[in-house]
């Protein structure tokens, strides 16, 4: 184990000055180092006391860290070999250089917070003395940081370097009591996270952002500490300071975007032609999300099938487009699903601030992939049970197996067993698709229309059921469906009001067919009942014979309720009993009541009496 190293020796991180070293030429690098002097700082706060506002485990941390950087890289003091200090850019030949010079600015700034607290409880002289030495010395660091990211950086790290500069800088004039320098300094790094939150690293957003909101309250505590240095010339003190923040603005701005224009080409800041290609970006859960070059492809694939679907009019030619969005979908989502793993695996043991924004961007695009993907699921199973509903609805039989429909061209037999498999999956797929939405807030109604699905698969387990004449689970089963309508009902949705009404009516016709079917497979089973229904009558008293010879059918027993047809299951007779009939047809003369015939009074009998002879025996 080293011991621990004092302040001077932490310094020294250069090349030895042994005879062995001194005669090997240093070498400039060819290439350009790049440092996430934000991310790694503000990941090392986050992750190491700063939550809990514990300076002093952070200047511990940092401490630690640089013995372990040094180790790495094999620059330690010893008793036979010095190392200089590192003062010349030219000697920098690793990024860890960099890196080491950045530690010891975070580690003299966490210093000099823990004095500040200790000051602040106290109030002692000495402690704020000694908090502005650090201070200043974190100062020194970061100017010095500047300095060579100036020499040996890439662009982008030089701009963020400038930025982190003027941040510590403001930090040790607003100790100093200097306003107007910290303002400046303040004003500058709040200028250049501006510039970069709108176009540097996409990851790093959030960060910049967040830097910038940081630095506002600061530029009001400057403006208002300048404001109560002099209260007679307030006007020209403002007046002064507002020409001297513009300035500083503008020469920022100019100098910052010339460099981002410059390093556009660059991976950290993208180009502007791959921005422009489309699905580039994917806007969702209110934020923009940046696609890789992989899935950008399998999403330009899925758009150009979306406007073919779109364009499709009938559910036949929409059909065949399910399986070609959902496959490209599933692709994508395979990709993002890898890559966030590799990600959750890196932050398990090294987690960052921009790895935490990576994987949070990674999700959300997953999350608008998988919401893509279920809903073109849930429109291909909708389409699938209205066929199959209706197919079912149309057939006369009612076997459970029976109906022929036509399913995105192949020709199946469907039962209602198919059904309840298609609502399961529907439901299920509802349920992923609830999740995945755009919005994180929970939605009444589509619970209640969740709820109503689950309904429907019940009332088709129902259906299901009566077919295998089992009334007592048909009847419980109706009995659930019914409560879960009437939860759904609770939402005053149109929409979920019209199809609870629909599937409530289904319902009830389901249950009077139950009642219907049980009452007389009862009255098939019970002998006993069956007799005493048979002798009730609707006729009189005397007709009670009658009423005792079965009738065959139920036609020919009006009066009586005879049960005998049940057993045949026959509601006439049929075919119709023979009835005699005659030989010959009947003819009506119709033209006899339009023939004129002669008068026939010529030969009627006299009606006047005749007179006879005596008695009747002579004339």
């Amino acid at each position: 184990m080293a011991t621990p190293q004092s302040p001077t020796e932490s310094e020294t991180v250069a090349t030895v000055t042994s005879p062995t070293t001194a005669a090997a030429a240093v070498v400039a690098p060819t290439q350009k180092f790049s440092l996430d002097i934000l991310n790694i700082s503000q990941t090392s706060q986050i992750q190491n006391g700063l939550r809990q506002d514990d300076f002093t485990a952070y200047r511990q941390y940092c401490t630690r860290r640089l013995g372990r950087i040094r180790s790495s890289m094999k620059k330690q003091l010893g008793k036979k070999n010095y190392i200089a200090k590192l003062n010349d850019p030219k000697n920098i030949v690793d990024a860890r250089y960099l890196l080491i010079v950045l530690i010891k600015t975070e580690r003299a700034w966490a210093y000099a917070r823990a004095l500040k607290q200790e000051y602040e409880q106290s109030d002692q002289g000495r402690l704020k003395f000694h908090m502005n030495s650090r201070f200043a010395k974190a100062a020194v660091h970061a100017d010095q940081l500047e300095r060579f990211c100036r020499e040996v950086a890439d662009q982008y790290t030089q701009i963020e370097a400038a930025a982190y500069a003027a941040w510590i800088r403001s930090s040790h004039m607003i100790a100093c009591s200097r306003w107007l320098e910290a303002l400046e300094a303040i004003t500058k790094a709040k200028t250049i996270y501006s510039s970069l939150a709108t176009s540097g690293t996409p990851s790093l957003k959030q960060l910049y952002v967040g830097r910038v909101e940081d630095a506002e309250p600061i530029e009001r505590f400057c403006l208002y500490n300048m404001r109560s240095l002099d209260t007679s010339s307030n006007s020209t003190v403002l007046a002064d300071t507002t020409k001297i923040l513009k300035k500083v603005t503008d020469d920022t701005e100019k100098k910052t975007n010339q460099i981002l224009s410059n390093s556009s080409s660059s991976s950290n800041t993208g180009s502007k032609q791959q921005q422009e290609q489309p699905m580039s970006t994917v806007s969702w859960r209110q934020r923009q999300v940046r696609v890789n070059e992989k899935v950008r492809e399998k999403l330009v694939n899925y758009s150009n099938f979306v406007k073919e679907y779109d364009a499709a009019t009938s559910d036949d030619a929409k059909f065949p487009l399910y399986e070609k969005i959902v496959k490209q979908l599933l692709d994508a989502e395979v990709m993002v699903r890898n890559e966030l793993v590799n990600i959750v695996r890196v932050n398990i043991k090294n987690k960052t601030v921009k790895s935490e924004v990576e994987e949070s961007d990674l999700r959300a695009l997953l999350a608008y992939i998988s919401y893509h993907k279920y809903r073109y699921l849930y429109n291909r199973n909708e389409t699938l049970i209205n066929q199959y509903t209706q197919s079912a609805d149309n057939s006369s039989s009612n076997k459970q197996q029976t109906t022929v429909v036509n399913s995105g061209g192949k020709k199946k037999k469907i039962s209602t067993r198919d059904i309840i498999r298609i609502l399961t999956n529907q439901i299920k797929v509802y349920s992923r698709m609830i999740e995945n939405r755009n919005e994180q807030r929970q939605d009444a109604v589509l619970e209640a229309q969740l709820q109503l699905l689950k309904a429907t698969r019940l009332y088709h387990i129902a259906n299901g059921l009566a077919l295998a004449k089992k009334w007592s689970e048909t009847m419980a089963t109706a009995e659930r469906v019914s409560s879960m309508i009437a939860t759904a009902r609770k939402n005053k949705n149109a929409d979920v009001v019209k199809r609870a009404d629909e599937l409530d009516k289904l319902v009830a016709s389901i249950r009077s067919q139950v009642h219907a079917n049980a009452f007389i497979e009862q009255m098939s089973n019970n002998e006993d009942l069956k007799r005493q229904m048979s002798e009730l009558s609707l006729s009189s008293g005397g007709d009670n014979n009658s009423a005792a010879v079965a009738s065959k059918d139920l036609l020919s027993g009006l009066d009586n309720f005879d049960t005998s047809f049940l057993a045949e299951k026959r509601l006439v007779e049929f075919p119709p009993p023979l009835q005699p009939a005659p030989t010959k047809p009947l003819f009506f003369d119709l033209a006899f009541n339009q023939c004129q015939f002669p008068s026939l009074e010529a030969r009627k009998k006299s009606t006047q009496p005749q007179s006879k002879g005596l008695f009747g025996f002579f004339r």
